[in-house]
């Protein structure tokens, strides 16, 4: 009986010593310090340094190559420029599955903040009956250094950008397609202090603003400073605010681009304005991290920012992060936390093992481990088929013979049929990626009976 219980001990201490993760993580931020995805993440660590300080450390690193809408690189890089967490856009514009396997171990942790795109128009020199008619021939600012971003959203919206005279500004003073103000007429803004222009009575160098607005809706922002001190200024909303969840045109851009959320900016959100409710787009910042970042560390990390702060706005979000369409799965220990109705046997049981005492405390910890791995591995065995379902559904994007749909379907009925008997002889994890595994399975087999339907009666 001693020997076995040895023999045990011995194998569990070795599965966890492989299993185990290192403590201490190194997160890729932003540029700007006052930038508030830097100041809110700042926060909620320092929260989470006085809890599980002792057990975990988190080093923020900001400098001026870590941009949202590249750091996602330091995920998939290996070596010295590699990161263990990045903050980034959850969009990227061009979509960016994880099917792809240079993204494959990419997770996401929770979102941090949010930001709304705008356009504000000198209503005096602007008709605003479509983007299109709004920005042709007018003399266009875009304050973001994202201009190739925004450029690609006026495109989606039919906006012929050939038609449209950007200014160059201190934002994208390399852009070589913008364009610089006769000098009869003005010099080029790229030192305008725009803040300060706001307040002088003297003509605003251009008939349109283009940027991005975080949300936290501060009276000193520079959009709230333009709407209250230049009352000729006004913003664009894209569809009738009442067509919201209702088929709006903004709607029809977050279905071309799923990583965009639909947006309503309320009536009275900068003071006095705006005077009525603006339909536009929210893209989402995110802590995105590797897959093999410890579930125990995420688990607290996304527990102090939810439970111990109020940084983070479920409102928006949703409770269980259902109102962000995530370009990546959500991370196991993210999951966790969500599903605070399915706690783990560790947390169950952890106040009875804390007093069984340390004589056998070091067998339940292995013995737990143990467990721990059992479960990854349960969950990462459905990783290739969900590969084979994504090859099937990319495919179906390009016309097929009858032939080539019936065998796409039945190959989906066979991978379904083994993962339900997977599921009844327990060799596979029931959680809530197989959940969704089951449902892009149902969804691409419905598109291909209806693609079927379609064949047979145009035939």
């Amino acid at each position: 009986m001693k020997r076995n219980l040895y023999c045990l001990l011995i194998i569990s201490s070795i599965i966890i010593t492989a299993c185990s993760n290192k403590n201490d993580y190194k997160i890729a931020i932003t540029s700007s310090k006052k930038a508030p995805e830097f100041t809110k993440l700042d926060k909620i660590n320092k929260k989470f340094v006085e809890k599980y300080g002792k057990k975990f450390k988190v080093e923020l690193n900001s400098e001026k190559i870590y941009q949202l809408s590249t750091n996602i690189k330091y995920l998939t890089e290996k070596g010295k420029k590699s990161f263990d967490m990045v903050v980034m856009n959850n969009t990227g514009y061009a979509t960016r599955d994880s099917v792809n396997n240079i993204y494959s171990d990419v997770k996401i942790v929770l979102p941090i903040n949010s930001r709304i795109f705008y356009v504000a128009y000198n209503k005096e020199k602007c008709s605003a009956n479509s983007i299109e008619e709004l920005l042709k021939g007018k003399n266009v600012a875009v304050l973001s250094n994202e201009t190739e971003l925004i450029k690609k959203i006026l495109t989606d919206f039919g906006v012929d950008l050939k038609e449209v005279n950007f200014l160059k500004s201190k934002f994208n003073s390399e852009d070589e397609d913008v364009k610089i103000l006769d000098s009869l007429k003005r010099d080029s803004i790229s030192k305008v202090d725009y803040n300060a222009s706001y307040k002088q009575k003297t003509p605003i160098p251009y008939d349109v603003e283009i940027g991005f607005i975080s949300q936290n809706y501060s009276v000193s922002s520079r959009l709230s400073k333009l709407l209250n001190q230049r009352q000729e200024f006004c913003l664009f909303s894209f569809d009738d605010y009442r067509m919201f969840r209702s088929g709006s045109i903004v709607e029809g851009f977050c279905m071309r681009n799923k990583y965009f959320t639909p947006f309503l900016l309320p009536k009275g959100t900068y003071g006095e304005f705006p005077e009525t409710p603006i339909l536009s787009i929210r893209e989402d910042f995110v802590l995105a991290c590797r897959d093999e970042v410890d579930d125990e560390f995420v688990y607290d990390f996304v527990k102090t920012a939810i439970d111990e702060t109020d940084l983070i706005d479920m409102d928006l979000y949703g409770k269980n992060l259902e109102n962000i369409n995530f370009a990546f799965p959500l991370h196991e220990g993210t999951k966790r936390f969500l599903d605070k109705k399915a706690p783990t046997f560790y947390e169950k049981y952890a106040e009875l093992m804390a007093k069984i005492g340390t004589g056998v405390g070091g067998f339940y910890t292995a013995l737990m481990g143990f467990f721990l791995w059992r479960k990854k591995r349960k969950r990462k065995s459905i990783h290739d088929d969900f590969q084979r379902v994504l090859d099937i559904q990319d495919k179906l994007t390009k016309p097929h013979k009858l032939e080539i749909l019936l065998k796409m379907y039945s190959d989906l009925q066979l991978i379904q049929q083994e993962y339900q008997k997977k599921t009844l002889e327990h060799k596979i994890l029931v959680d809530e990626s197989l959940r969704i595994f089951f449902d892009v399975i149902n969804k691409n087999e419905r598109y291909i009976i209806e693609e079927i339907k379609n064949m047979r009666v145009n035939g």
